[in-house]
């Protein structure tokens, strides 16, 4: 058996320190991840009756999350934890390639794991499972062989799979890759559309073409960019800068020099960066964050020795300062949507209801639905954001009224971007306040069933 080197035991220590972080934090997977498989395995057909304006990924598919086994908080402490160790050993074998270099390898996984944490790394959501194929996808076209090349554009279209965001990335990479050498576009296509022909054979077979185009751009392009749209605030942008201000400054200077790895390395980073775009908010900045981290080594490794621990140390300084914040409180505990609140509601709908009954989830939890066995009124779901609720209502309410909820769950409180959740719910709420009554409540959440005649 081989033994484990200084520089590997360092890595693992790194790797169960950041993972002792995560386990001791807040934990927050995010609903879709748990209703959206649900509701597709008892049968809803994605973007005709589960509304969303993502690609289908590991929610949509026949295979996804719930059928590989992610269906409670437990399991997906397991993936943050799978994808945190999976990322800091591709960042090690990639920094050890690029620069060789083990030192600067650690030194990359130090910053990565006082960074994450701070970035929503507690949050599992789309854009932590991205650097699971970016990061391979980078490391792969650092060597130009066909093979490498192939299996690079698999890792791209799987990408893209999950967030329609990576297409740029692919364009960028194949004129990229016809500048360099015309004969190797071919491979990395054919890699890009194996995982793209299995999307387009899922659109076609459901039959729902239309409304795939229009959930995933023409909504995206129209209403969520008019409503659903999220800044970044001056205190967000300065305390990402410690990182991020370098990393695009190094990522411009690798197009200036023309070094083909620093220049693969600024595309991927600075077309990570979109992914925040749409709707700030730190856990957005999770695919570009191992990137980020790669440049600024890659450019500390190329300092003279003499200056290269001190320059190291003086940016480390910065970045502990800020992520303290998070530590400090990171021994919390708790996993948000999963707390004994929402386990008493999901036992007091159980009281009133059977396996595959009706109910509404008006502006609160939607994966009680998952919890309780349920399914959405009239077979049509979508969260119930604005930007959703002003194209979706009438269908949600046709749905209601052609199919009455057994108990509605609602929470007059619930808001997003400080806006009330009920602003574009004025015909559902008539219907609701004029058939409903409530019973009962669990904190501010009330529960509702039909008034007696």
């Amino acid at each position: 058996m081989k033994k484990l080197t200084r520089f590997e035991l360092s890595l693992i220590i790194i790797i169960l320190g950041h993972a002792l972080v995560l386990l001791k934090s807040v934990f927050l997977p995010y609903p879709e991840l748990f209703v959206y498989p649900y509701l597709t395995n008892i049968g809803l057909t994605p973007y005709v009756q589960i509304l969303d304006q993502h690609f289908p990924g590991l929610m949509f598919f026949p295979v996804n999350l719930a059928n590989l086994g992610f269906t409670t908080p437990d399991s997906f402490r397991i993936l943050q934890v799978g994808i945190i160790t999976f990322i800091h050993v591709i960042i090690y074998k990639t920094i050890v390639n690029i620069t060789g270099s083990k030192k600067s390898a650690l030194a990359g996984n130090i910053i990565f794991f006082v960074l994450h944490p701070f970035l929503e790394g507690h949050v599992v959501w789309i854009d932590n499972l991205i650097p699971l194929l970016l990061l391979p996808a980078y490391y792969l076209l650092l060597n130009k062989n066909k093979k490498n090349i192939l299996l690079s554009g698999i890792f791209i279209g799987a990408a893209i799979l999950l967030k329609q965001v990576v297409v740029p990335l692919s364009v960028l990479l194949l004129i990229v890759l016809w500048i360099e050498d015309k004969t190797v576009i071919k491979y990395f296509l054919t890699g890009l559309l194996v995982p793209l022909s299995f999307l387009l054979l899922f659109v076609l077979n459901k039959n729902m073409l239309n409304d795939f185009i229009f959930w995933t751009y023409t909504f995206n392009v129209t209403s969520f960019a008019d409503m659903g749209r999220k800044y970044a605030t001056w205190r967000q942008v300065l305390a990402v800068s410690v990182l991020y201000a370098p990393a695009i400054l190094i990522a411009f200077y690798g197009f200036i020099v023309k070094n083909r790895t620093l220049m693969l390395l600024a595309i991927f980073f600075l077309v990570s960066l979109l992914f925040a775009y749409a709707r700030f908010d730190f856990v957005h900045l999770q695919p570009s964050l191992p990137f980020a981290v790669i440049l600024l080594v890659y450019f500390l490794s190329r300092l003279p020795n003499r200056f290269y621990e001190s320059a190291f140390i003086l940016f480390l300084i910065p970045i502990v300062w800020i992520a303290s914040r998070f530590f400090i409180n990171a021994g919390s505990g708790g996993i948000t949507f999963f707390g004994s609140e929402e386990y008493k509601v999901a036992d007091r709908i159980s009281e009133y209801v059977k396996r595959s009954d009706p109910i509404f989830m008006y502006g609160t939890l939607p994966h009680m639905y998952q919890l309780t066995n349920t399914r959405p009124s009239g077979n049509i779901f979508v969260f119930h954001f604005p930007w959703f609720m002003k194209i979706a209502q009438p269908r949600i309410l046709e749905g209601l009224m052609n199919d009455p909820p057994k108990v509605v769950i609602t929470q007059k409180s619930a808001t997003i971007d400080g806006e009330s959740l009920f602003g574009y719910m004025e015909d559902i709420d008539e219907y609701i306040v004029e058939n409903y009554e409530k019973i009962d409540e669990v904190g501010d959440i009330e529960i509702l069933i039909p008034k007696k005649l």
